[in-house]
Parts: structure tokens; sequence; C-alpha cells
């Protein structure tokens, strides 16, 4: 072999080492490509999963927030209806417990009153009586108490009789 026989097998040899170093080079850069946009790819991906799953917890949280807000409102309109009920029976409760009490004192008013005024009578056919059997200085005296005692049975019954008026 030539001296030219040596160099160009060198050449050829080394232009081949090249050639495969840079054909190496290239699928290396073509492999480390692909692996750079299969893992930005993959993060991509990852990316809209997690931003969908965020979504779907962000949509739940909002559902539970809601039926979360409807039960309140639901209790808040069942306890004001109760207090409502409430409220109106004890005014009704009230309402009866006060008109019965004043029906009572006023039933009182009238026995109280029939009562005096049946004493009164009373008192006074017997004064008339003692005024006819007596003497007339027995007479005088007894008609005195008899006007006093007319005059404060009078006012009485006055009174007894005007006490429903000031309840009403």
């Amino acid at each position: 072999m030539s001296d030219y026989g040596a160099v160009d097998a060198a050449f050829e040899f080394t232009a081949g080492a090249v050639g495969r170093v840079l054909d190496s080079s290239d699928q290396a850069r073509i492999d480390s490509l692909m692996f750079g946009a299969g893992a930005m790819q993959a993060a991509f991906e990852e990316a809209e999963r997690a931003r969908q799953e965020t979504a779907r917890a962000q949509e739940l949280a909002a559902r539970q927030v809601e039926a979360t807000q409807r039960r309140a409102n639901e209790m808040v309109r069942e306890n004001t209806a109760q207090s409502i009920s409430a409220v109106r029976s004890s005014t009704v409760d009230a309402m009866q417990f006060s008109a019965g009490a004043f029906q009572a004192a006023m039933d009182e008013v009238s026995e109280t009153r029939d009562r005096s005024l049946g004493t009164v009578i009373d008192f006074s056919n017997e004064a008339i009586e003692y005024v006819t059997n007596s003497t007339r200085s027995e007479a005088s005296q007894s008609f005195d108490k008899l006007v006093k005692v007319a005059g404060y049975s009078v006012g009485a019954i006055a009174l007894l009789q005007l006490l429903p008026r000031f309840f009403k």
C-alpha cells in the first residue's frame, strides 16, 4: 500500500469516525429533544390533570357550601317558625289567663256588690223596725245612724259599680 493509500484509509477512517460521531451526536440531540419534548408533554398533561382535579374539588366544595347554606337557611326558617308559634301560643295563653282573671275579678266585684246591697237592705230594714218600735229620742238616734249607714252604703255601692269601668 502506498502512502496515499494509508492516508486515504486514514481519511476514510477519520471521515467515518467523524460521520459516526456526528450521527451519534445528531441521534443524541434528537433523543435529548424527544426526551425533553416527552418530559414537557408529560408536564403539560400532569398540569392539565391537576387543573381538572382542582376544578372538580372547587366544584365539590361549592356544592357543599351551597348545601350547607340551604340547610342553614332551612334551620333558620324552622327556628323562626317555631319561635313565632311559641310567641303566638304564649300570647294566646296570656290573653286567656288575663281574660279569665279579669272575669273572676268582675264576678267577685258583682258578688261583693250584691252581698253588700243585701246587707244594707237587711240592716236598713232592722233599723226601720227599731225606729218604729223605739221612743222618740231613740228614734232620732237610730234615724241618724240609719242616715249614716245609708250614706256609707250608697257610697260603697257606687264604688263597687264603678270598679268594672276602671278595668275596661
